[in-house]
């Protein structure tokens, strides 16, 4: 979406599936179970999404996702999904390694789980 001349897109990084209890607070299973894809470990299956703003100066992307550096454990525990964000930035024309900063909107694994990559020069 645009706004003038700054242009604004969700980026998907990947997907995770979180406990639906702490997921929907105090909301009853039996008002969401129907309405959201959930699994018999009661997770129900999110996005990571990031937002990529550019406004024809400087390249910014907020939160990373929850990233490629899980062992097998905790990607069990998660059912993490493949890490995409790269690929989804390139889809779209953008160079990771052009991105000129990084805004993390809180710590949360599902927000700051690849803060640290390495692509070519750039290391976030």
């Amino acid at each position: 979406m645009n706004f003038g001349d700054i242009n604004i897109e969700f980026v998907i990084a990947n997907s995770l599936w979180m406990d639906g209890g702490s997921t929907m607070g105090i909301l009853p299973k039996a008002l969401w179970r129907d309405k959201v894809e959930n699994d018999t470990k009661n997770r129900i299956k999110t996005l990571t999404r990031c937002v990529f703003i550019d406004d024809g100066i400087n390249k910014t992307l907020i939160d990373t996702g929850v990233g490629n550096r899980f062992d097998e454990k905790s990607r069990n525990i998660y059912n993490i999904g493949d890490f995409e964000l790269l690929t989804n930035l390139e889809c779209r024309g953008e160079n990771p390694n052009e991105i000129d900063n990084l805004i993390l909107s809180h710590l949360h694994l599902d927000h700051t789980g690849c803060v640290i990559f390495m692509k070519g020069e750039k290391e976030f």
